[in-house]
């Protein structure tokens, strides 16, 4: 594996199918290629360039805990100016999968006048 023409590391066997690359900065591009190398030494001309941009880590902007049916519903006000995507997650809250679920009660994004 080659990451901008620099050797990054290597695998070894017939069935590795995957290879971790550390030290990435989010933003920053990087230009990844392959080369292979057969029993006989013999290594190959590189692969096709895969361009990639580590995106910048997720914020989590607010958690509620886990609820249960006596628990108050939050109330949730964000502002999420510049924000590119949202995500509406719900996790196992510990006691298996058979109850977790999610109402997201109506939410909406609301756009101040004139955008």
């Amino acid at each position: 594996m080659y990451r901008n023409g620099v050797l990054a590391g290597s695998t070894s066997g017939v069935s590795a199918t995957s290879f971790a690359v550390t030290g990435l900065i989010p933003g920053t591009a990087r230009k990844f290629t392959v080369k292979a190398l057969d029993a006989a030494g013999n290594r190959s001309e590189a692969s096709n360039e895969v361009n990639a941009v580590l995106a910048p880590p997720s914020l989590k902007a607010f958690d509620s805990g886990v609820l249960n049916a006596t628990s108050t519903t939050p109330d949730i006000d964000l502002d999420i100016s510049g924000v590119n995507e949202l995500k509406l997650v719900v996790k196992n809250g510990g006691n298996g999968n058979d109850w977790d679920h999610a109402d997201w009660g109506g939410a909406r994004i609301i756009y101040p006048s004139g955008e």
